[in-house]
């Protein structure tokens, strides 16, 4: 007798077929490693995508029907696929050019005020200023490895500078005849 409370013992066997003795599937059985993939999926995915298509201009010449005979969810599934639901919206907003980073106060001026006067959402406004962080970002990073070359620069030219002054170089005077066999 089995049922939820007294389940019967489980009895092992040997390996079933497209297994190892260890339990594991064996290279090339499906759901083992190295399996080749399931094309079925794939298939009757591109299969209902081929009816798709061809009943598409029956279906919304059938939905375009009912929905002028008042069906309102007809209605709503042509207005749907005639005029889509727009993911944003092109904003029209003064800003003046932003080409160096004392030029994004005024341009972050201008996002805020169009804020508050109600021309842009909240939500348009914090995106339009994320633009303007990535801008700064780009600005910021090509800057900063300008500033860095011309130390490295200043660097080097003051490096050969001190050692023109000296006449030698102390370190490798010190060093010299090291390694090479001969010695001063």
């Amino acid at each position: 007798m089995s049922d939820l409370f007294h389940p019967e013992p489980f009895e092992e066997s040997g390996p079933s077929e497209g297994r190892a003795t260890d339990g594991r599937f064996v290279r090339g059985n499906p759901g083992g490693p190295g399996r080749p993939p399931r094309s079925g999926v794939r298939a009757a995915t591109a299969r209902l995508d081929e009816i798709g298509a061809e009943a598409s201009a029956e279906l919304i010449k059938v939905a375009i029907d009912l929905a002028r005979e008042g069906n309102l969810e007809a209605m709503r599934i042509v207005l749907a696929r005639v005029w889509p639901m727009r993911r944003g919206r092109p904003l029209a907003i003064d800003v003046p050019d932003v080409k160096a980073l004392p030029d994004f106060v005024p341009a972050t001026v201008a996002v805020t005020q169009a804020v508050m006067q109600g021309d842009l959402t909240p939500d348009e406004g914090g995106k339009v200023s994320s633009f303007f962080r990535m801008q700064c970002d780009a600005i910021e990073a090509v800057d900063f490895e300008r500033r860095l070359t011309e130390l490295e620069k200043h660097d080097e030219k003051a490096a050969r500078e001190r050692k023109e002054r000296r006449g030698f170089d102390p370190v490798s005077s010190v060093f010299s005849g090291f390694g090479d066999g001969e010695s001063e």
